[in-house]
């Protein structure tokens, strides 16, 4: 029977199912007939993967209708790698995109693009995310020593993430022999507002960005956004709704000084009054050369942790892990302090931090202080459903602490690699809360064993959270859970 001949609704049905199950290249199969194109060109604009090159072919051939199909844009820039560092005698990674006009133009240049879709006409149903990231071929020999800088996770097998063995050896070879050939000047620091100048732009005229309405920068790759690049950027996205921002530790677990304050949370930027859902995830090891060094201590000042509750009132989820403690989120309702009367969160739902007092050689009193506090917390959290804390150390030991409300009874959960009994005015206190926040009289306490199998933290942790893909992006998680896979010795 000719194709053509049968019923349109019929024969749109069959194309819909064959560009489903198409797994090679379907490019081609837009160009068949004006019948066949919405149906895969709804397939191929759906997420873009972008170069800097290739920005100018992006603003030629995504416009009109076409806008509205794409749901992420991942702009990834290959940069310049090593420079020579007189002081410490050696090559090091560059350590922020800061120092990379070409990826601030790209950047703008994007940001410029897109400030001329219009939210009513162009917004995908399901928002718009914008991914950044950035990486160099010498990266592989600093920190993410085994990962594929160039895997897409979104089109090919996780497993690929990693490289096979031989493969890396043979990429350190070539690394080594160019080591001998090239050395590269080291960037000089850029000025505030820089990044913004480098395509002609001032701070009165950059151009506000109201389509994009998630920020994504992903753990697998190395480079950083220094601080206050970032806080520009946000403060440009005029309708961001959720920021998922998981930068790496630097080499050494510290700070780069030309990289000014510590943390865009503690920028002159303010964060888009639209935003609702915020994840911090920072890698909770440092790098030395090829070996990874022990598990850092949160930086988390309380002057952080104090920017973090005021910028997450009206958040409905947040999550925060090894860039602030729960210990200092919580300060203002520890025991024997008076919480301010104006500290709530009237719509957050979920909540997941870390904490260094989740550690067998903690005194178990401070450790239910923290519990305590939380619980004090939780009352002014009317909408809140899950509040998990969390910490560990590679496979010497993991814990969690969560408080859950399934919509028909509320429980607080300890689990752990090591017994911690719960006081009971922690008890007493989250019965109090669960009776002011919920219909429930009573609060059901469970306390149960974490198995120790071998797999690495934060992968032994993370695995066991109701939260774990709100603590870090789906592929993120993925790709944890293959880097902490227990050694098979054979």
């Amino acid at each position: 029977m000719d194709f053509s001949a049968l019923p349109a609704e019929l024969r749109l049905s069959i194309i819909e199912i064959v560009a489903d199950i198409l797994t090679e290249k379907t490019t081609e199969y837009a160009t068949v007939s004006r019948e066949w194109q919405p149906i895969f060109e709804k397939r191929h604009f759906e997420r873009i993967l972008l170069s800097p090159r290739r920005l100018k072919s992006f603003a030629q051939i995504v416009r009109g209708p076409r806008r509205k199909l794409v749901k992420h844009i991942w702009l990834r820039a290959e940069l310049g790698a090593l420079y020579h560092d007189k002081d410490n005698a050696g090559l090091l990674p560059n350590q922020s995109l800061a120092d990379e006009p070409a990826f601030h133009n790209a950047t703008e240049r994007l940001l410029r693009i897109l400030s001329t879709w219009e939210r009513s006409h162009d917004l995908n149903a399901e928002g718009l995310t914008l991914e950044l990231s950035a990486w160099s071929l010498r990266d592989y020999e600093y920190g993410f020593r085994h990962q594929r800088f160039v895997h897409d996770p979104y089109s090919e097998p996780c497993k690929d993430f990693l490289f096979p063995l031989l493969e890396f050896r043979n990429l350190l070879s070539l690394l080594t022999l160019d080591h001998a050939s090239t050395q590269e000047v080291a960037p000089q620091p850029l000025p505030n507002g820089l990044a913004m100048k480098v395509s002609g732009l001032t701070t009165d005229d950059v151009p506000k960005v109201d389509i994009v309405t998630k920020f994504l920068l992903r753990r697998q790759y190395y480079c950083h956004m220094s601080p206050d690049r970032i806080a520009q950027i946000f403060e440009r996205l005029t309708g961001l709704e959720q920021i998922i921002y998981e930068p790496p530790e630097r080499i050494d677990g510290t700070t780069n000084p030309r990289q000014g304050k510590r943390h865009w949370l503690l920028s002159d930027h303010s964060l888009p009054q639209t935003l609702r859902r915020l994840t911090i995830f920072e890698d909770p090891f440092k790098y030395n050369g090829t070996t990874i060094q022990t598990q850092t201590s949160s930086t988390n000042s309380p002057q952080l942790a104090t920017a973090l509750a005021r910028e997450s009132r009206n958040l409905e989820h947040l999550s925060a892990s090894f860039v602030v403690d729960a210990k200092d989120f919580f300060r203002p309702f520890w025991p024997l302090t008076l919480a301010p009367a104006n500290r709530s969160w009237d719509n957050l739902e979920t909540i997941a931090l870390t904490s260094s007092l989740l550690n067998p050689d903690q005194p178990p009193e401070e450790v239910n202080d923290l519990l305590h506090a939380a619980g004090m917390a939780a009352r002014n959290m009317p909408a809140l459903r899950v509040m998990e804390i969390w910490n560990g150390l590679r496979t010497a030991y993991s814990g969690f602490f969560r408080y859950y409300d399934d919509g028909n009874a509320s429980a607080i959960i300890w689990r752990g690699t090591w017994e911690l009994d719960l006081e009971p005015r922690v008890i007493e206190c989250w019965t109090e809360t669960v009776r002011r926040n919920t219909c429930y009289l009573k609060v059901a306490v469970r306390d149960m064993e974490l198995p120790l199998d071998g797999t690495n933290f934060p992968a032994s942790v993370l695995r066991h959270l109701k939260l774990k893909e709100r603590i870090v992006h789906p592929v993120s998680f993925r790709q944890l859970q293959l880097l902490g896979e227990p050694k098979r010795h054979k």
